[in-house]
Parts: structure tokens; sequence; C-alpha cells
């Protein structure tokens, strides 16, 4: 319904770079479901976009929190949650959880070869490490959810 609809207008708006006008729409939907982990961590990459640290960090870390504590593979989070720990250059959260998307399942070469978000990390020798094993890794066919 209306909360889905948010959520899909907010990922649009995220690709345009309209990041203001995509936090309002996952507002809506973390009001409606503050476990929305989806939502929280593209308000949080939002949020890291457009230089509101404190917020950004609030937000990454209570998705940290609750992908720890339940058992799901999440790929797609994490990998949201390494930008958002690489712009806020929290380089060791950062790799944290660029490792977790890759153990997780996250095969998308291209998106981590050339991410701008990740920028801040690509010296890191472990950055460097993980596109490694994931280059190794990937495999052929899609990633089963």
């Amino acid at each position: 319904g209306q909360i889905q609809y948010r959520k899909d207008r907010a990922d649009t708006l995220m690709a345009l770079k309209r990041y203001a006008e995509a936090v309002t729409d996952l507002n809506s939907a973390l009001e409606h479901d503050p476990d929305d982990v989806g939502a929280r961590v593209t308000r949080s990459l939002a949020l890291a976009r457009q230089g509101e640290r404190q917020s950004a960090s609030a937000d990454a870390n209570r998705a940290v929190s609750w992908l720890r504590t339940h058992a799901v593979r999440n790929e797609e989070e994490w990998y949201g949650l390494a930008c958002t720990y690489a712009l806020l250059g929290a380089e060791v959260l950062a790799i944290d959880a660029l490792k977790q998307a890759i153990t997780r399942g996250f095969d998308d070469l291209r998106a981590i070869e050339t991410d701008e978000d990740l920028n801040n990390i690509r010296h890191n020798r472990e950055f460097r490490s993980l596109l490694k094993k994931a280059r190794q890794g990937t495999r052929s066919g899609p990633t089963q959810a």
C-alpha cells in the first residue's frame, strides 16, 4: 500500500540524488514500522550523502544492531551500511559491513568496484582483499533470497 509506495519512491529519489525528499518518505515508512531495516539503511545513506553525520550514524548503528540479532541474510542492507560508514569516514565499520555483505552473498562486483560511496575505503588493504574474495567467489546464476 502507501508505505511500499513511499519506500519505492524513496529509492527513485535516491537515484535522482534528491536525498531530502527520500528522507521524508523513509521517515513515513519508519514511523509505520521502526524495524524496517531496509528503510533505515536507505535513510542512513541519504543522511550521510547530505552530510548529516550524527543522524546517519545513529540510523546505521541501529540497523547493525537489528541485523546482528536477526538470522537473515540481508546482504543488500549490509552493502548499504558499508556505503554509509565509508561516507562517514568510519573505515573499520565500513570494511566490516562490506565483509558481512560479501559473506552473505552480495556479488555485485561492478557496484563494489565503482560505487563512489566506497571511495574513502578503496586504499584499504582489507578492502582490496575483500574485492579479490568477491571476484573469486562470484557465483553463476541469480542470488537466492
